[in-house]
Order: C-alpha cells, then sequence, then structure tokens
C-alpha cells in the first residue's frame, strides 16, 4: 500500500488533516471514518520522532479547525494548540508502548488512551472538550442518537473501530474486514434510527420567544452601551406585545451592566417585561464585593412582570485564557498578565426556574460543550442556553458551538432554546433534530412551543466514562512493570 512508502512524519499530517476537515462545515463529516488509519500505521512504524510528530499532528489539527479562536484570543490561541502538542505526546507515547508489549490488544489500548483524553478534557480549569471525534458527525442525526446511551465516549468508540478494522484490510487485504466496518456502521445507522423513532416528543401550551438581536461588539462595548441595547429591545418587544408569549429570551449579557445594583437599569428590564406581558430571561453582568477584591460573574436571571428578580446563575466553567487565566488561585502573580481576558468568577452550582407547570435551567455560552453540566440539567423540564458569538465573526467556530447543542439535546433528551445575540439562535428537540434557526449576523425573533419529552435518557442517569480513566490506568502501570522488567 503506498501509505507505507511515505516518509513516517506524512502519516500524522495526513491523520489531521483529514480528521480537520471532517470538522468543518464543508459536508465532509464522513472522513472521521478514514482519518485514523495514518495514524495507526504511524503507530506501527519502527522508527519515528515522537515530538516531532506529536507536534506536527497537534498544530495541523488544532490549527484548521479552531482557527477561529484567534480572534477572541490570539495568545489563547497559541495556548490550546501548544496544550494540545503535550497531551498528544503524551498519548501517543502511551499508544505505542501499548502496540509494543501488548499487540493483541491495539484496538482496547487505542481507544482507551484517546477516549481518555477526550474525556479529561472536561476537567480542570484547562478544559477544552471541543476535540471529541464524534462532533464530525453532527450532520448525521441517525449515528448521533447513540450519545443518548453513552455519551460522546460510544461515537469516538465506534469512530474508532470502523478506522481500525478498514486499518486491518488495508493492511491484510482480507475482506471480512471490510465487511466488519460495513456491519458496524449498518448496525449503527440501524440502532440510531430505532433510537430517533423511539423518543417521544410532546407540544406543550407554552411559547417562547428567543430574540436575536445582533448587536454589535463596537455598540456592546461603546461607553453607552446599555442605552443603545435597551433601545433595540424595546422596540422589538413592541412588536411582539400583542404575541401571546410565556417566557422571552434575551442573549448572554443582554445588558452590559449591573442591574442588581443599579436601581434605574433594574426597573428599565422589569418594563420590558411588562410590554411583552412575559417572563424575561437575559444575561448581565455581576459582582460581588469581597474582603480580597471585587469578583465580577457572567450572570443570567428571570424577572417577571411584578418586578420580581429571581436568583441569578452565573457562569460555572470558564473559557481558559480566554475569560480567566488558569490557576489564579495557585499561583496569584498571573493576575498581573494581561492577555486580555476578563478573569470572570466561577458560579457554584445550576439555578433551575418555573415556566407554569414545567422547570427549565440555563447554561451560558461555553458551558453547552461540556455533557458533565448538562447532566444535572437533565431533571429540568427543557435547557435554555445564552450566548454570544460574535467574537466568531462568520468563521466554522459560530457553526460548531451551535452543533453542540444537538448533541447536548440528544445526551438528555431535553429541548434546548439557544439564544445568541448574532446566531445562530436556534431551537432543538430531545431528538436532536432543529426545530427553527436564525442565521449569522441577522436580526431576528423565533416564537415557538415548547416541547418536552418525559422520559429521561440513560446517558443521563449514569456516568460510566471514569472506566475509561482507570483503564488508562491499568495500561500505564502494566507499561512500567514491563519497562523494569527489560531492565533486569
Amino acid at each position: 500500500m503506498f501509505i507505507r512508502k511515505l516518509p513516517t512524519y506524512c502519516l500524522p499530517i495526513i491523520s489531521a488533516l483529514l480528521l480537520a476537515f471532517a470538522r468543518m462545515d464543508i459536508g465532509c463529516g464522513f472522513l472521521c471514518l478514514f482519518g485514523l488509519i495514518p495514524l495507526f500505521f504511524w503507530f506501527e512504524a519502527n522508527k519515528v520522532n515522537l515530538w516531532r510528530d506529536s507536534f506536527i499532528f497537534s498544530v495541523i489539527f488544532n490549527g484548521i479547525y479552531i482557527y477561529w479562536i484567534a480572534y477572541v484570543t490570539f495568545w489563547g490561541y497559541i495556548g490550546i494548540v501548544l496544550f494540545f502538542v503535550l497531551y498528544f505526546f503524551i498519548i501517543f507515547y502511551f499508544i505505542r508502548k501499548c502496540w509494543k508489549y501488548f499487540p493483541k490488544v491495539k484496538l482496547l489500548s487505542f481507544a482507551v488512551f484517546w477516549i481518555c483524553l477526550e474525556y479529561y478534557m472536561n476537567y480542570t480549569e484547562i478544559a477544552f472538550p471541543w476535540m471529541s471525534l464524534g462532533y464530525s458527525l453532527h450532520n448525521y442525526l441517525y449515528l448521533i442518537q447513540l450519545v443518548s446511551l453513552g455519551g460522546m465516549s460510544i461515537l469516538s468508540l465506534l469512530i474508532i473501530a470502523v478506522n481500525y478494522s478498514l486499518f486491518v484490510y488495508f493492511k491484510s487485504k482480507r475482506n471480512k474486514f471490510l465487511l466488519c466496518s460495513v456491519l458496524i456502521l449498518v448496525i449503527w445507522a440501524v440502532f440510531g434510527f430505532y433510537l430517533l423513532n423511539s423518543v417521544k416528543v410532546r407540544e406543550s401550551d407554552k411559547k417562547i420567544a428567543v430574540l436575536q438581536p445582533n448587536i454589535s461588539l463596537h455598540t456592546k462595548h461603546s461607553a453607552d452601551a446599555t442605552p443603545k441595547m435597551l433601545k433595540v429591545y424595546n422596540e422589538e418587544f413592541e412588536l411582539l406585545k400583542a404575541k401571546e408569549i410565556d417566557l422571552f429570551l434575551l442573549p448572554e449579557s443582554a445588558i452590559m451592566g449591573f442591574p442588581l445594583h443599579n436601581k434605574n437599569m433594574y426597573s428599565k428590564i422589569s418594563n420590558l417585561s411588562k410590554t411583552v406581558n412575559a417572563n424575561l430571561f437575559l444575561g448581565f453582568l455581576d459582582y460581588r464585593v469581597s474582603s480580597e477584591r471585587v469578583k465580577y460573574f457572567n450572570s443570567c436571571s428571570m424577572v417577571d412582570t411584578t418586578d420580581n428578580f429571581y436568583p441569578k446563575y452565573s457562569k460555572n466553567v470558564l473559557v481558559p485564557i480566554g475569560e480567566r487565566i488558569p490557576y489564579l488561585e495557585v499561583f496569584p502573580f498571573l493576575w498581573n498578565l494581561n492577555l486580555g481576558q476578563a478573569n470572570w468568577e466561577y458560579g457554584e452550582g445550576a439555578e433551575f426556574y418555573s415556566l407554569g407547570d414545567y422547570s427549565f435551567s440555563p447554561v451560558i455560552c461555553y458551558e453547552i460543550a461540556f455533557p458533565k453540566v448538562l447532566k444535572k440539567l437533565a431533571k429540568a423540564d427543557f435547557v435554555v442556553n445564552l450566548t454570544n458569538d460574535a467574537w466568531f465573526r462568520k468563521s466554522v467556530g459560530a457553526t460548531q458551538h451551535m452543533q453542540m447543542t444537538v448533541f447536548r439535546a440528544i445526551e438528555i433528551r431535553r429541548a434546548i432554546y439557544r439564544c445568541a445575540n448574532t446566531g445562530y439562535s436556534v431551537v432543538v428537540l430531545p431528538t436532536g433534530e432543529i426545530l427553527e434557526k436564525l442565521p449569522l449576523f441577522q436580526k431576528g425573533v423565533i416564537i415557538s412551543s415548547l416541547y418536552v419529552c418525559d422520559s429521561s435518557s440513560l446517558y443521563s442517569r449514569i456516568d460510566y466514562e471514569w472506566i475509561f480513566a482507570v483503564a488508562s490506568l491499568c495500561f500505564v502501570v502494566a507499561i512500567l512493570l514491563k519497562k523494569i522488567g527489560e531492565y533486569k
């Protein structure tokens, strides 16, 4: 096979390109089913430069599919790419050792270490769970239904299995491995079709309005931002006041101020609720004065027509470097580092709100990328996601961020109402189907019924992903014991 004749450094390049373009919004998600094959040949190569090839893979893979982070924070982008160089070096090192010492379990060892890396990306202050292989399949509704059973890990496991079957076929030319990959895909799709059609979604009598105001970053960060933004909302609300709406959504940082500390601003927000005679849910800034310093929060809450402001929810998961420098409490000198970040404080726990007989809970922006956050909200009847993706401009970053809403809805079988300042604002059913969607950088409103699913998913009830972390630790111990044995 021609791939064996290539220099070894070309193999991670090819894999990185295939996997990166699978994540772009160009209809090439199927490339993830082949993207690992060159990497498998690289693992079998006798001599490689591990540092060089890990660097090549990370820079190309991450450099292409998350290039848009540079629009938000250039140094954050560089930092994330370099962090992944280290991650991939460690993972590649242990996989190569497993393939050397335990050749009979190559597929298992690769799956364990790769999925463990994806799992680890959901934790610590440098969490960045954007790289899961399963996101490449966002356009294949039947194939992604299995996340309701096993989360993103089950998609990654199946993608790895298909890649490995094809790898063995190309290496051995034995047709049974080609047939195996086809069977995996067929059974996968058929089971997904069954799961999709077994979900019972009902339409309630509640109406939810999602406003996409399309307010520019320049306006949001101007000296008179709040009056300008309130004017936009008042104009839209006047047009909608005749509609029968139960809950009105405004995006993340819909008010660039501190309404809980400003009576005038508080009153104007309450008046918005009265204009449309509906509960209003919106994002805003907040702060708390402590003995150490003033602590700032990215928050949201609901206000009703009786001037009642409900308990706020503050963002629990912050974008590393972009919203907060990691480990500020551990290394206080990092407070002096200015890379353009806001250094928000972490919120604590979820908040639940009522809409008649139904309950809902919010997540803000980046939090939609974290299955662990949404799993905590599965006891609610629906989820509200407030965000502002204007930072991403018209890049694939806005698309990737919106696509995650689909996966989270399927994982917990709850409808998600996504309100984005500049788009994409969407209504996603518990089946993962996008009911309505507003385009980027256009003002608009979605008025939708509330859709609920009375059953919960298996994934929302069971947490099994720690098994991969334990398995990878067992492999590491076995490798160390093997190496110790070599030196005796």
